[in-house]
């Protein structure tokens, strides 16, 4: 059973390496580009932001594939 992902007014709440996971982060980037293929005008792309967490640059490089 996939786990609850939080958002708040800031963004996913969580904590890194128990909700914050890489199968997590997985699954709300499908949805995004789910939502942006649906709804949205693909070609214009999507803006992703990241906080200096940890794993920064291991993340950003994995969802770029």
């Amino acid at each position: 059973m996939a786990q609850e992902i939080k958002f708040g007014t800031d963004g996913w709440r969580g904590i890194i390496a128990d909700d914050f996971t890489f199968d997590n982060v997985r699954r709300v980037a499908g949805a995004i580009a789910s939502y942006v293929l649906k709804y949205e005008e693909a070609s214009r792309g999507v803006f992703i932001v990241m906080t200096r967490a940890s794993l920064r640059n291991a993340r950003r490089k994995w969802l770029q594939k």
